[in-house]
């Protein structure tokens, strides 16, 4: 079943981003062992400084950890986005050949930029995004 385009209720962030394999991995590492109302903020400023992979790669470490800081962990944080964006530098074919993207950010991918619902997410607000996407579909037919 295909990730509907219309947006959910559910407002998730990776909405907003949907269709950008860096972005959706910066996602998934920053809201990794976070509170999703907190990062929202520091996400869309991140992105708004860091349009895209070839830029943060070369950013200082010091200037993303600070941005970071209020999600926790953010010199791990820093260190995976700026890793996983020298990677993407490098040609790649699928979300496994990409670093520090666990289930839960393969999920994400898988959801919101390969358009794949997964079955059974991991995590509890993509389980309820599955569900509501599955409701909407049913609401069509």
């Amino acid at each position: 079943m295909r990730t509907p385009e219309a947006r959910s209720p559910l407002e998730l962030i990776q909405e907003d981003y949907r269709g950008d394999p860096w972005k959706i991995s910066v996602i998934s590492i920053i809201l990794n062992v976070s509170f999703r109302d907190r990062c929202r903020p520091i996400i869309n400023e991140f992105f708004s400084r860091y349009a895209n992979h070839l830029i943060v790669a070369d950013v200082p470490s010091a200037e993303i950890e600070l941005l970071l800081t209020p999600t926790g962990l953010q010199r791990k944080k820093t260190e995976r986005i700026q890793t996983l964006s020298r990677r993407m530098r490098h040609e790649w074919k699928s979300v496994e050949d990409l670093p520090y993207l666990g289930v839960y950010g393969r999920d994400n991918f898988s959801i919101f930029v390969l358009g794949e619902l997964v079955e059974e997410p991991t995590d509890g607000e993509l389980k309820k995004y599955v569900e509501w996407a599955k409701s909407w579909y049913t609401s069509r037919t």
